[in-house]
């Protein structure tokens, strides 16, 4: 049997991520957290106020609330506060 062949020095392995790539899903992740913490505390809000809320169902509405005031309903998408 012959060696087995190695990759050429100045390549790295295709299944590692780039430091790029990793600083680039650390800041995803962190939007998305935050994101999910801004629609908590709309939920805690809004259900305190004595409002009754829906959630759609899925990922692809323009929006994450239903709320119901008794005489309307309204769509709401809430937005986090930008750190920029």
């Amino acid at each position: 049997m012959g060696k087995a062949k190695r990759a050429s020095p100045g390549r790295s392995r295709a299944s590692k991520e780039s430091s790029a790539q990793q600083v680039d899903l650390q800041q995803g992740i962190a939007r998305q957290k935050q994101g999910e913490r801004g629609e908590l505390a709309f939920l805690s809000k809004a259900s305190s106020l004595g409002f009754a809320l829906s959630l759609p169902y899925g990922q692809g509405h323009r929006y994450d609330f239903v709320v119901d005031s008794g005489h309307n309903l309204w769509r709401v998408q809430v937005k986090p506060q930008s750190t920029r």
